[in-house]
């Protein structure tokens, strides 16, 4: 059994905390879908989703995983809109404008 990281409670597993969803260190997590930037995966013993992101993992309630997808649905949407707007810009104005504004 592994000691945890943060509490020295060797119950919870590696890195959780005790105010965790996590009831046990033996997951089985199943991947919901994967991607070339992400890997998502649930784990119905703790009803903890994980979205693994490189070298990071953050664990989420469902609940927080829909916010988070709501969340990046309104940037992405609002990343949209800007770069239209940026290709609408003609080619003159955006070469005078520098990081600060306008040169």
């Amino acid at each position: 059994m592994r000691m945890n990281v943060i509490d020295g409670d060797p119950t919870l597993g590696a890195g959780y905390r005790k105010d965790s969803p996590v009831k046990d260190a033996h997951c089985r997590h199943r991947t919901l879908a994967q991607g070339p930037a992400a890997q998502i995966q649930y784990c119905p013993e703790c009803r903890a989703v994980a979205v693994h992101m490189g070298a990071l993992t953050v664990r989420l309630q469902p609940a927080g995983a829909e916010s988070l997808w709501a969340t990046l649905g309104e940037a992405l949407h609002e990343l949209q809109r800007l770069r239209e707007a940026e290709d609408a810009t003609p080619a003159f104005a955006r070469a005078r404008s520098g990081p600060f504004g306008t040169a």
